[in-house]
């Protein structure tokens, strides 16, 4: 009995592995970018003159769009609120990566309405590549912590250069108030 719950365990296993199994050949920089749709090859949205610590967000379409961080040849526009992603409200941003480096992009000291709450993202972007990179709020931290709506985020982004994940950049506190 042992031995065939043992043996229908392993298979299991092995079965769940080789589904999500893929290439272990990582892929060319030019392949990747050509194969994922999220980043583009023209020149990001146009960015108004951003000069407050605080900015106003909608959840509208054609939300004016808005430059949040600019420095070290990494730029980030902020282009709308969506209260109805998948997993969660998301804060779409656009991100530029002009500088010579590849980076892998975060967020930390995240809060919702003043409350900590654990946001999703972390995308890499190679030098020279731009593309959205969606700040999702997921639903269960906003629901364990009883917010129903959200009416303001603060956070800063982590920059990492991605062959060493070593923390490169962390930017001031950036504060987006919701409408």
């Amino acid at each position: 009995m042992l031995k065939s719950i043992s043996f229908f365990l392993a298979l299991s296993l092995l079965l769940a592995l080789t589904s999500c199994g893929g290439s272990s050949k990582p892929a060319a920089h030019s392949e990747a970018t050509q194969q994922n749709p999220r980043f583009t090859s023209g020149e990001a949205p146009a960015d108004p003159d951003t000069s407050a610590d605080t900015l106003l967000a909608s959840d509208e379409t054609g939300a004016d769009e808005q430059t949040i961080y600019d420095q070290n040849n990494i730029k980030v526009t902020y282009l709308g609120y969506d209260p109805n992603g998948n997993w969660g409200p998301e804060i779409q941003l656009y991100v530029e990566n002009n500088s010579e480096k590849e980076y892998l992009v975060q967020v930390r000291n995240f809060l919702v309405n003043g409350i900590p709450v654990a946001p999703q993202l972390s995308i890499r972007f190679y030098s020279g590549e731009s593309g959205p990179a969606p700040l999702i709020i997921l639903r269960t931290g906003l629901s364990s912590n009883n917010i129903s709506a959200v009416e303001s985020v603060e956070f800063s982004f982590y920059f990492m250069e991605s062959s060493t994940v070593v923390n490169v950049i962390e930017s001031d506190i950036i504060t987006l108030n919701i409408d």
